[in-house]
């Protein structure tokens, strides 16, 4: 059997009808992103391989492979998990899923970030086995505990870090980049939301961002992002005209007149991050909205309750509360964070551009 033949055989032996039906349920209901979804379903059949493994119903002597070094191994991933129904998944016991972990550690050698999201995923999962679809009276996975892990601490620029980033951009592409880093450290925005703007969410000083699971929700734009986008808007336009790029709603637009790939805003970022003298490795683009939020609570001295709609966080401690924010503390939040006046051109005048009255600015 060729190495092309297993790779088939492989993707095949991971389809199961059963985990399918609750990726459905997450893409439908939940609005997961694939990601997501993708990430899920690698833990699940990693735990339905082991259910075969602790089942005594697969032969490991048929799995043994060899390496090029010549090192036996067992290959876990040509265990077919095709026929495990329902009946099998109900015999599932708390114990069971301890022991996988356990798996996942000596075994897999799985990290405590790995198999932390594995509980995450086996709890998620047997809990909508157990209310969605009543297959279980007691929920198996209740008492199973993830790994205890230390909350790493952000990376962050400081305010002269920031405002240096901020003056990098040169030459070409100058003004997109620089609404771009403008939007990215004012607003706290992640950078897949960054990719799927579009012309028509901005809404006078408001801007639309659609979120993480299908949860929308609405910033202010302050003084430095307006100014910027008006910079920016009008070389969008002329490109659209070179290009013919009729029908493109996307804000920010490469080079090429393509939407812009959450790699490829990543790529931008690391190189002005380096170009100021810092460690890309370190400082990534999610360290911008690390950044954004730092600055608003540092310098806005803001609730973190209001910090948490801004960044459009989720978390059964903070969804409800955000219905109960007033809309202006949302904007005190975005204008007081310190960059939000930063090299501002005083002679140009934004509110045309965004049909606002004086009194919004």
């Amino acid at each position: 059997m060729t190495k092309q033949e297993e790779k088939i055989i492989r993707a095949d032996y991971a389809n199961n009808p059963i985990i399918q039906e609750y990726l459905d349920y997450l893409l439908t209901i939940k609005g997961y992103s694939n990601h997501t979804l993708d990430s899920y379903k690698h833990d699940l059949v990693w735990l339905f391989r082991y259910l075969k493994i602790r089942g005594k119903g697969i032969d490991e002597n048929a799995l043994k492979r060899f390496r090029s070094n010549g090192q036996e191994y067992i290959d876990y991933t040509l265990i077919d998990i095709r026929d495990i129904g329902i009946e099998e998944v109900k015999k599932v016991t708390y114990p069971d899923l301890v022991a996988f972990l356990a798996f996942t550690a000596h075994e897999l050698k799985n990290s405590d970030n790995s198999r932390k999201r594995k509980v995450t995923t086996i709890k998620g999962f047997f809990r909508y086995l157990t209310l969605q679809r009543k297959y279980f009276t007691e929920n198996p996975s209740e008492q199973l505990e993830a790994p205890k892990i230390g909350r790493p601490q952000p990376h962050y620029l400081t305010l002269e870090q920031a405002q240096n980033l901020l003056d990098a951009p040169k030459g070409k592409h100058e003004k997109r980049d620089k609404a771009i880093l403008t939007i990215f450290l004012n607003t706290g925005v992640r950078v897949s939301e960054l990719c799927n703007l579009r012309v028509d969410d901005i809404q006078g000083d408001m801007l639309h961002v659609s979120g993480k699971g299908r949860k929308d929700r609405n910033l202010f734009l302050n003084d430095a992002c307006l100014q910027a986008l008006a910079d920016y808007l009008p070389i969008r336009e002329d490109q659209i005209i070179a290009q013919e790029l009729k029908g493109m709603q996307t804000i920010f637009i490469s080079q090429k007149g393509t939407k812009f790939s959450s790699r490829g805003i990543e790529h931008m970022i690391e190189k002005y991050i380096t170009q100021i003298g810092m460690d890309p490795r370190r400082f990534t683009v999610h360290s911008l909205r690390h950044t954004a939020a730092t600055l608003m609570h540092k310098y806005g001295q803001i609730d973190i309750k209001t910090l948490q709609q801004v960044l459009g966080h989720e978390s059964t401690q903070t969804t409800e509360i955000y219905t109960h924010l007033d809309s202006g503390e949302i904007q005190d939040a975005l204008n007081s964070n310190p960059l939000s006046h930063y090299r501002i051109d005083e002679d140009k005048d934004v509110t045309a551009v965004f049909n606002l009255s004086k009194n919004a600015l």
